[in-house]
């Protein structure tokens, strides 16, 4: 039965240590219910309201998972929660089942992550299956740009719209796979919108760092979004910090030439620092942009005061602190963003 799941996977799964493997019997399970399910419980003759789509993204440890989370704290927004990512293939099966056991448990936000796995029932979740469903992810690493001529863009924009009509307010979604493709989605999508987030390189590293030793149990293997094939090998041959050094690298390339061709009416870039010492400064923003671009209203839910989230920096004496400098600057990059 393990032919259900990706090869790719299994492999992974076989290099996590601990809580961070999966279960196998519990991916099957999950994999021969979203065969069942994957018509789309919508009525195909029902016209659909569709609503903007915003995708945030970074280099991995930037942030990504509490900007979720603060996001949908502070705005009315649709996004897939850790009920409707177990319905990647019918994800209206899983908005209907979210909404419906709302109404008898407790659906407040744990806030709490672990490398990106949040812990409650409906607290933010990448929605990972959806997007390799989609974008057609095959392997690891993810060779993305002979996969653009195989995705169907419109099937794409089709469920972009059954999700955030499910919902009936626009949606927020982790961009990690969508980040290949930027300008793809933007022109399937045209309620798309794009949230990019930098934060200082050397605090994401020590982050990474302690990833690939918490998941894998060795600072050597990969760990995070990849480049595309041919940079990932190479980088592969490379010292564990060269290795972060040059993903930040190619990354950050990845995305800036992307951004480069998108309307700028349809992005926002944010420093993660920045957001949080003033985040209603950056909802704010990001609500105009939303109002302007598509002429749609995105209700607040809360608000928060100047200064009250506080961010971490890392401890220049940690004792693999140097050798993550080194590495970024190996690339060329700056350890910590300037600002003008």
């Amino acid at each position: 039965m393990k032919e259900n799941i990706p090869k790719w996977l299994i492999q992974d799964n076989e290099k996590r240590t601990g809580k961070y493997s999966r279960d196998i019997d519990d991916e099957l399970f999950l994999r021969k219910l979203n065969e069942v399910l994957a018509e789309s419980a919508i009525d195909k003759n029902e016209r659909l309201e569709s609503f903007p789509a915003i995708f945030f993204f970074g280099v991995p440890r930037c942030g990504k998972t509490f900007f979720s989370q603060m996001m949908v704290h502070l705005l009315d927004l649709g996004y897939p929660d850790n009920i409707i990512a177990r319905f990647w293939k019918s994800p209206y099966t899983g908005i209907r089942l979210s909404k419906i056991l709302r109404k008898v448990a407790d659906d407040s936000l744990s806030f709490e992550s672990d490398y990106g796995k949040t812990k409650g029932l409906f607290d933010p979740h990448d929605f990972a299956y959806y997007w390799h469903d989609h974008l057609q992810k095959k392997s690891h690493p993810y060779d993305f740009k002979n996969a653009k001529s195989t995705i169907d863009w419109g099937r794409l924009n089709s469920s972009l719209e059954e999700f955030t009509s499910a919902f009936g307010k626009s949606a927020i979604l982790k961009g990690v796979n969508p980040s290949y493709h930027i300008n793809e989605i933007a022109s399937a999508y045209p309620k798309s919108y794009f949230i990019y987030i930098k934060r200082d390189f050397i605090d994401a590293a020590v982050s990474l760092y302690r990833g690939r030793n918490k998941n894998y149990g060795n600072v050597n293997h990969w760990y995070g979004q990849t480049p595309e094939p041919e940079v990932y090998f190479d980088l592969k041959e490379r010292p564990y910090y060269e290795q972060i050094g040059g993903q930040f690298k190619y990354l950050t390339e990845l995305y800036e030439a992307q951004l480069g061709n998108l309307d700028s009416n349809r992005q926002i870039t944010i420093n993660y620092n920045e957001f949080c010492n003033n985040p209603m400064e950056v909802i704010h923003k990001i609500k105009a942009d939303i109002k302007r671009e598509f002429d749609v209203e995105i209700q607040e839910r809360n608000q928060l005061q100047e200064g009250v989230i506080k961010f971490s920096t890392h401890d220049e004496d940690l004792p693999y602190y140097e050798e993550l400098l080194k590495g970024i600057k190996a690339f060329g990059l700056a350890p910590r963003i300037t600002v003008n």
